[in-house]
């Protein structure tokens, strides 16, 4: 994560955008205060689908459930005399 200020992103705009294409994180401040944070559209994405699915009740439940009865298997058991 990588703190600077607006003007500085403006001079360097495609720098920065090659950089969050590499997923890095920009946080842009003006006037020394947190204005707003860059980021790649994967991260973004990814950040959403996480919401979604915290935010559903239901969802939350079958996955409480599945962790409650999930079963273990070795990589023998799994995979044998492979």
């Amino acid at each position: 994560m990588k703190t600077i200020n607006v003007t500085e992103a403006k001079a360097r705009l495609n720098e920065i955008i090659k950089e969050i294409e590499d997923h890095e994180i920009y946080y842009l401040t003006k006037n020394g205060r947190l204005a707003c944070i860059l980021l790649n559209v994967d991260e973004w994405e990814s950040i959403q689908e996480t919401l979604a699915v915290l935010s559903d009740p239901g969802l939350m439940r079958q996955l409480a459930e599945s962790e409650r009865t999930s079963v273990d298997y070795s990589l023998d058991e799994i995979f044998g005399d492979v």
